[in-house]
């Protein structure tokens, strides 16, 4: 039976953050690292009747695994 060993990176979105995605995935891949998952985290606003308005994700978590 295999052993894994697992890394979980957040990181905010933002337009300019693609690129860095990028080269997190490709710099994690070179050391053997596996995505698995990504969970966006959303946040809201809400109005003055307290009733939300917009949701959107705020940021990312990328899960990876790799063979021990």
């Amino acid at each position: 039976m295999a052993n894994w060993e697992y890394k979980v990176e957040t990181r905010p979105m933002s337009l300019e953050g693609e690129s860095n995605v990028e080269t997190m995935l490709n710099e994690y891949g070179g050391e053997g690292w596996e995505l698995v998952n990504i969970v966006p985290e959303y946040t809201n606003t809400t109005n003055d009747q307290n009733q939300v308005d917009s949701i959107y994700v705020d940021y990312y978590t990328f899960v990876f695994k790799r063979q021990k």
